[in-house]
Parts: C-alpha cells; sequence; structure tokens
C-alpha cells in the first residue's frame, strides 16, 4: 500500500480515528450500562429493606398497645406500693 498523496494519509488518520472513536464510545456505552445495573442494584436494595423496616414497624406497632398496657400497669402497682410504703412510714412516725 503507498500513499499516492497527502489526502491519502488524511483518509487514513481519518479511517483510524473513527476506529478508535468507535472503540472508546463502545466501551463508553458498556461502563454506562454497567453503572446504570448497579444502580438499578442499589435501588432494587434499598426497597427491600426499605419493605422489611415497613413490615418490622407494622409488626412492633401492634406489640405497642400490649406494651403500653403492661407499662401503665407496672406504673400503677409502683404508685400503689410507694403509696403503702408512705402509709407505713407515716403510721410508724405516729406511733413512735
Amino acid at each position: 500500500m503507498t500513499l499516492g498523496s497527502t489526502l491519502d494519509l488524511l483518509y487514513l488518520v481519518l479511517a483510524v480515528m473513527v476506529g478508535w472513536v468507535t472503540l472508546f464510545l463502545c466501551w463508553a456505552l458498556f461502563e454506562l450500562a454497567r453503572l446504570l445495573r448497579q444502580a438499578n442494584e442499589v435501588v432494587t436494595d434499598a426497597r427491600t429493606k426499605a419493605s422489611r423496616l415497613e413490615n418490622a414497624i407494622r409488626h412492633s406497632a401492634s406489640y405497642l398497645g400490649i406494651l403500653a398496657a403492661g407499662g401503665k400497669a407496672f406504673l400503677s402497682m409502683f404508685n400503689l406500693r410507694q403509696a403503702t410504703k408512705k402509709r407505713r412510714k407515716k403510721t410508724d412516725d405516729e406511733e413512735e
């Protein structure tokens, strides 16, 4: 292959450059596809975790009423015991 003129050299350089640009664009498209795939996986994982968290909150909310009732009963027993202790102390102080 001989180059007869500078125009032939220009065409050869342009052909090589078109090849390099094509390879670069293919590589860039491949990397973009990988990036979008990873982003999709992250979003899917986040949705799964959010769904699990939502389910956990729903289940714990159903037990919240039971816990509140238990806490209320505990506090009423505690207050009753404190009142009983105060009455005993008051009667003990009066007897002396």
